[in-house]
Order: C-alpha cells, then sequence, then structure tokens
C-alpha cells in the first residue's frame, strides 16, 4: 500500500493497494493501468506503451464519479484536461501543450469561472472573476 497525492486535487491523499492485474513488458508498464483504493475501487485507470503514459486517463472521487480527465502523448499531458466536484461541475480546466500547461481555468461551485491563466511570451497572464 502507498500513498498517491492526486494532482487535480494536491492536498488529497489516498490509500492504494496494489493491483495485480495491471501488466508489464519488458520490466515497464505495459498496456491498461488500474490503481485502487484500499476498499477495491479504482481510484485512477489509463494506459501504458513501453513504460510511458499513453492516451485517456481518468481519475475518480471517493463516491466514483470522475474526477479528471485528459490526455497522454509520450508520456506528456496535451490537449485539454478537466476536473470535477463531487456533484460533476466543472472545478478546473487546464490547456496542456508537449506536458506544459499553457492555459488555466478554475470554477466556483456554482460553475461560474473564478480565475483564467494564460502562459505568453514567457510569463502568466492571470486574471480573477468574483462569483456575485
Amino acid at each position: 500500500m502507498h500513498k498517491l497525492r492526486n494532482k487535480g486535487y494536491p492536498k488529497m491523499e489516498t490509500e492504494m493497494k496494489k493491483n495485480d492485474k495491471n501488466n508489464y513488458k519488458d520490466n515497464k508498464r505495459d498496456g491498461p493501468w488500474e490503481l485502487k483504493r484500499e476498499n477495491g475501487q479504482i481510484f485512477m485507470k489509463g494506459t501504458y506503451v513501453e513504460g510511458k503514459k499513453e492516451g485517456l486517463w481518468e481519475s475518480f472521487h471517493i463516491d466514483g464519479s470522475i474526477n479528471g480527465k485528459g490526455l497522454y502523448i509520450n508520456d506528456k499531458r496535451d490537449g485539454i484536461w478537466e476536473y470535477y466536484f463531487p456533484n460533476g461541475g466543472l472545478s478546473e480546466k487546464y490547456n496542456y501543450k508537449n506536458g506544459t500547461s499553457i492555459n488555466e481555468e478554475k470554477y466556483y461551485k456554482s460553475g461560474i469561472i473564478s480565475s483564467k491563466q494564460k502562459y505568453l511570451n514567457g510569463s502568466w497572464e492571470k486574471k480573477k472573476y468574483h462569483e456575485n
């Protein structure tokens, strides 16, 4: 068992257990992969190809609802990554290019955007919004 920090919610730690169904090829992770909580619930799932994360990866809240999802290309985040509140509402949205975040949006539980950040010319341009 080990602790895994969920990147969508950095303060949340979840007790994990070994999943014997995960695959290895030439001592590298390969094929479908699942991380499970102590109670057997899936916490995160995705695919490895020759030891590198590839394709869609998803993480789940303790109630089984989707926590976050996004794509890996050659072990680097790419494209849109979304994270959700347990009620299903969008909490955060990131746009990655070759593993680097270039655009970030955060939302209040009401669904209203709380902040936007965009990476331009070597620095972050930030804007915050009020819920009212």
